[in-house]
């Protein structure tokens, strides 16, 4: 019988040491890194402004290529962005939409969306279009107010894109002016 206690208690202190060994072992390594035991390298990477081995600086935000071409016929509104992508594997922007309103008066003149996904490969530019129809109703009221120039400002607002799977959101974007008929 008392052999059994001995085993008992040599099973018991070698389930502690199998149990608390590693895990003061890797509490040692990480010693002045504890975070480090649970949260990925990657995350942390993210988290300080790195993606992968680019920073987040070398994004750059999408820039106008050319001026938005509107229709008055149909009401369609074209709008194009110049998208660089700084990673070293292709992207693909597969969602884009956003509100397109006067600039001067903020009244909401129509929607623009991305027709089709793009893919843009590494270190390249990609043109993104985008396209919409705008209100007929506000575009003759606003060419009510403004028959000076026959211009209206635009920008685009509550812009929201799915680029390689991750949702972006951006307030807004000044894009510019377009041609109404007079």
């Amino acid at each position: 019988m008392f052999d059994m206690e001995k085993v008992k208690i040599a099973l018991t202190l070698l389930t502690i040491v199998i149990v608390v060994g590693p895990l003061a072992g890797m509490a040692l390594i990480y010693r002045d890194n504890l975070a480090g035991l649970v949260v990925p390298p990657e995350i942390t990477n993210i988290a300080n402004g790195q993606i992968g081995n680019v920073t987040a600086s070398n994004f750059v935000s999408p820039s106008l290529a050319g001026d938005p071409q509107y229709n008055p016929d149909t009401g369609a509104l074209n709008v194009a962005f110049n998208f660089t992508n700084p990673l070293t594997n292709q992207i693909s922007v597969d969602k884009f939409s956003a509100d397109i309103k006067s600039k001067d008066n903020n009244a909401l003149l129509g929607n623009i969306a991305l027709s089709e996904p793009i893919n843009i490969a590494p270190g390249k530019n990609g043109i993104i279009d985008v396209a919409g129809n705008l209100s007929p109703e506000l575009i003759n009221q606003i060419q009510t107010q403004y028959q000076d120039n026959g211009k209206v400002d635009i920008i685009i607002e509550n812009i929201n894109a799915e680029v390689a799977g991750v949702q972006f959101h951006l307030d807004s974007f000044d894009v510019g002016s377009i041609q109404l008929p007079r």
